[in-house]
């Protein structure tokens, strides 16, 4: 039965005078703190307990009220008219407004609406003016604010009574669902400030109402609607808005079943969309590009990924696949930012997702070989962070892709790639891995780049000081160091003549050493070079001192 609004009559409560838009001001405000009153003596007649502040101890009314609660329908639509909610005075709208939430109390269970033949436009004014006046919380600076009792009062109502569930009875319910998570996120800017307890339960009370407004509107999850949700897991609003970024956090974990499929499906879209932008801009003309692709999370996609990683594992499974395939896009750039993604996740303590996706993990390896250089030295500095943060990862092939780099066809490919193997060789405590990261050095000491040269020659003299100022020197690495060292001076370049004479003096025969020890460490030297060697000690020392 369709219940004509039309003829709803406008029934006040006991001893409560008229209201309309034309009261001055002040008259219409003492009106409104009657009736206000007298609905909360009905509340407790009919057993509601009012956990709310009480607004001013001078309206409070002790008559006894004789309605039934449906009889002040026609009350509520009246309050709900323009001449009320539009009105110029803000104080006003807010003293409506709470009267609007003791009427929904009274109402409960029951939608006062739900009847009406425009229930649906109705449902979305109450919705908007709601959230209109409850967004004055994140300005208040104070509970002695003289409209905090009433934005209590609302904040309360509205959260205990799920009002804000009514989104899902409403054409347009997407626009109402996102303005409403809007206003309940936005209000706990200064959760601090207006926190009626501890903030701590009351942020639990706030996360039970996004909880089921989440439950309850789930048909309504839009990508627009999950997207801001995820703007809260990143950057800046992880820093400047904690409460906010927390309560998303704990949200997406209650609510699981309810946004994994959205978060997912929105973030495999936003995958495809940025390829297709990718391939895409470089064919369009000036008109095509004033209508880009829709992509609401545009750059952020990879960071959210990972914020969710971090969160819940599950949650990410099925689009790991899809950074698989960034990881073979056309675009460059694409391709290093599944990579970095990837190093990130990979390394992640205890991470086991290089096991469960060995596939993912082999694909990752591979642009190591990328077409790009600039892909390849990226590649070669994210190794030495993985290793570091991730024992369980497999050393043993991450050693392997940069072993192959130092034999790229790029010079600053190949000259990044041995300072990574150099610092890992200092990091490591393992000897099999020790030796393994000195032959790839030392295999490369006669690269045709006189840049590569210079680093390796200066790790070689490295690792021949150190075993000259050992208790335990190692031999056999001493005789290939200072043979690899001095066979470079019979390089044609000049510069390779400097550098020899250079690591000469500071690790062969070390400068700084007292002269007992640089007599000892050149005797050691003799001893240790070979025929040819022995000729450029001479050559060098001719030289020097000739």
């Amino acid at each position: 039965m369709v219940m004509d609004e039309v003829n709803l009559k406008i029934l006040y409560p006991d001893g409560c005078a008229e209201i309309n838009g034309n009261l001055r001001a002040d008259e219409l405000r003492k009106r409104i703190n009657d009736i206000n009153a007298a609905l909360r003596d009905m509340m407790r007649q009919v057993g509601i307990r009012d956990e709310t502040v009480v607004e001013e101890p001078d309206n409070q009314h002790s008559v006894s009220q004789t309605q039934n609660p449906i009889e002040l329908t026609g009350l509520l639509l009246h309050l709900m008219s323009d001449q009320f909610t539009h009105h110029p005075d803000a104080d006003i709208r807010l003293r409506v407004c709470a009267a609007v939430c003791y009427l929904l109390k009274l109402f409960c269970p029951t939608n006062p609406f739900e009847l009406l033949s425009d229930s649906q436009s109705r449902m979305k004014d109450v919705l908007s003016f709601l959230n209109e006046c409850l967004i004055q919380l994140a300005r208040l600076h104070s509970k002695h604010d003289v409209n905090y009792p009433r934005l209590f009062a609302i904040v309360y109502t509205c959260c205990k009574l799920d009002v804000f569930t009514w989104c899902r009875f409403i054409d347009e319910g997407e626009k109402y669902l996102l303005d409403c998570l809007k206003t309940l996120l936005t209000i706990t800017k200064n959760l601090s400030v207006w926190a009626w307890s501890d903030e701590e339960t009351v942020q639990q009370f706030i996360l039970n109402s996004l909880v089921t407004l989440i439950n309850q509107c789930k048909s309504l999850l839009n990508n627009e609607i999950v997207a801001y949700l995820l703007s809260f897991l990143i950057e800046p609003a992880k820093s400047s808005q904690p409460i906010q970024h927390a309560l998303i956090k704990d949200l997406i974990v209650r609510c699981n079943t309810q946004l994994e499929y959205p978060i997912q499906m929105l973030i495999q879209n936003s995958l495809v969309l940025s390829d297709q932008k990718a391939a895409s801009s470089s064919d369009m003309d000036e008109s095509e590009k004033d209508t880009p692709l829709q992509d609401p999370l545009g750059e952020h996609s990879f960071i959210i990924i990972y914020a969710l990683h971090t969160l819940q594992e599950s949650l990410i499974a099925p689009i790991l696949p899809c950074v698989e395939l960034k990881l073979k896009s056309n675009n460059s750039r694409e391709r290093k930012r599944a990579f970095r993604l990837l190093t990130r996740i990979f390394s992640e303590p205890n991470s086991s997702i290089h096991h469960k996706n060995p596939e993912l993990f082999a694909t990752f390896l591979s642009r190591f070989n990328d077409i790009d250089a600039e892909v390849r030295s990226f590649c070669i500095q994210m190794v030495p962070m993985m290793l570091k943060q991730n024992p369980e990862l497999p050393r043993s092939k991450l050693i392997d892709c940069l072993k192959g780099c130092t034999i790229d066809r790029v010079e600053s490919v190949r000259l990044l790639s041995l300072k990574m193997v150099s610092s890992l060789r200092h990091e490591s405590k393992d000897k099999t891995e020790v030796d393994s990261l000195f032959d790839i050095i030392y295999n490369r000491y006669r690269d045709r780049s006189l840049a590569v040269r210079k680093e390796v020659l200066a790790e070689l003299a490295a690792v021949y000081k150190e075993n000259l100022q050992s208790s335990e020197p190692n031999t056999e690495k001493m005789v290939l160091t200072l043979n690899a060292i001095l066979q470079m001076y019979y390089q044609p370049s000049l510069d390779d003549k400097i550098i020899v004479e250079r690591l000469f003096k500071s690790s062969i025969v070390p400068y700084n050493f007292p002269t007992k020890e640089r007599v000892k460490s050149l005797f050691t030297c003799y001893q240790m070079a070979d025929d040819t060697s022995i000729k450029a000690i001479q050559e060098l020392l001719k030289v020097q001192f000739m």
